[in-house]
């Protein structure tokens, strides 16, 4: 339980920073992808999927059986979120023109989110009963 409120909290922090650069439609939906990816594509579900996504990686990955499937689900994860988000980054002119603090804090929010999970991913299964 407590690793799904800590990913839900990560979730909803990154949720947050999303929509303030996002600037009502003024800025970049980059962030979105990274925080919800291919959620973000539906806006009222992005709101939601955001934090669920999160806090159910935050519980169920760790959770996984062998190391090679804790190791591929999170780096799937990883992979789906950073491509996507890269990709709208580069390809967004607006993102360029993002508020640069808010942006490097949306950064390290999502790799502090990266970061969680990896770090309770890969600790040994001892430690996580």
């Amino acid at each position: 339980m407590g690793r799904f409120l800590i990913g839900l909290t990560l979730g909803t922090f990154l949720t947050v920073e999303s929509l303030l650069l996002s600037e009502a439609g003024h800025g970049s939906y980059a962030p979105w992808l990274f925080t919800a990816s291919l959620f973000a594509l539906v806006p009222l579900v992005s709101f939601v999927a955001g934090p669920m996504l999160w806090a159910t990686y935050c519980m169920l990955i760790p959770n996984l059986e062998t190391a090679q499937a804790r190791l591929i689900s999170f780096l799937i994860v990883a992979t789906i979120h950073v491509v996507s988000g890269a990709w709208l980054a580069f390809e967004d002119p607006a993102f360029l023109r993002l508020n640069q603090v808010l942006l490097a804090i949306f950064l390290l929010t999502f790799v502090t989110a990266l970061g969680y999970l990896f770090g309770v991913t890969f600790r040994s299964k001892l430690a996580m009963r």
